[in-house]
């Protein structure tokens, strides 16, 4: 596969990718300001949505669709209107995690997704563009406990059954789930918290009844394509949303991703990080980079501090 030029990522999108601690200080600031706020991914799935075309056969689309949605697939109108959501969901974010230069040497998809994006936000769209691993990083150092814990409101927007963790750990005084559909993987074993699917109408369903109590109210979102949309409509009403994705599989102790295996098994569950959440700043910042020297194959192509 030929390799990204270097030159081109220097003048673009690449130019402007910020590190893990100054992502985590604009959260730290929404949070206290209770400023509208939103955080969200794109991996190599979503490329498939990024380059949708009507009429265009795409098998990895379909390969896609069928694990985001099962059985009840949008129509083309209702994926039309996804791919529309999902470019405003990026330009409107306030932080945006992309594919790093090596993921997108290593895959076709992931620089499929960073491709369109650069397309798609032009030199004065807003986000801040960081690593598309930044979740993983909000747990590891244990930096979102610590900016949560004992939040007046915490929304939970998943299909894990962790709310006894989360009560636990968080310690919000009020907390809201909302339940949302799995990914239709045969290998995840997961436990999932209800059964519901997102068209005809879960999708519609849930935008009408997330709504966030009050300004700068935090929802953590695990809702794989369709939490990007999510994360928008929540950011649009005045709430703070972080895409925290698969991490909230971690929590429940399903292994759905190839990360999981290279950390010891206790390293993504949330009472773990419940003694690093009280550290120092810069404390939790040298356990984030310690354990990505121990356990990431290239630890020096994500972008932790400047």
């Amino acid at each position: 596969m030929k390799a990204i030029d270097a030159n081109l990522l220097r003048d673009t999108l690449e130019s402007r990718r910020q590190p893990y601690s100054c992502v985590r200080s604009h959260l730290a600031d929404a949070l206290r300001d209770r400023k509208p706020f939103s955080l969200l991914r794109i991996g190599d799935g979503e490329s498939v949505i990024l380059r949708y075309q009507p009429g265009h056969d795409d098998p990895d689309l379909e390969a896609h669709l069928r694990l985001w949605f099962g059985d009840q697939l949008p129509t083309r109108r209702q994926l039309a209107r996804i791919r529309r959501q999902l470019n405003g969901a990026c330009r409107k974010a306030t932080v945006l995690g992309l594919p790093t230069q090596r993921q997108c040497e290593l895959h076709p998809r992931y620089r499929t997704s960073f491709e369109a994006l650069e397309q798609l936000l032009n030199p004065r769209s807003q986000p801040i563009i960081t690593d598309a691993a930044v979740h993983r990083f909000l747990h590891l150092s244990g930096d979102l406990l610590n900016c949560l814990r004992k939040s007046p409101f915490l929304g939970l927007i998943t299909c894990r059954s962790i709310v006894d963790e989360v009560v636990d750990c968080f310690q919000p005084r009020q907390l809201v789930l909302h339940i949302v559909p799995p990914e239709q993987s045969d290998n995840l074993g997961s436990r999932v918290a209800g059964s519901c699917s997102w068209f005809p109408d879960g999708w519609s369903h849930l935008a009408n009844v997330v709504r966030p109590p009050l300004r700068g109210a935090p929802y953590l979102v695990g809702a794989g394509l369709m939490g990007k949309l999510i994360c928008e409509l929540i950011r649009q009403r005045g709430g703070i949303a972080i895409d925290i994705g698969s991490v909230f599989d971690g929590w429940d102790a399903v292994r759905s991703r190839a990360y999981f295996d290279r950390y010891p098994p206790e390293s993504y569950r949330l009472t773990h990080q419940e003694t690093l959440a009280n550290y120092s700043g810069q404390e939790r910042l040298n356990h984030l980079k310690s354990l990505l020297d121990q356990h990431e194959a290239a630890p020096t192509s994500f972008r932790i501090e400047n």
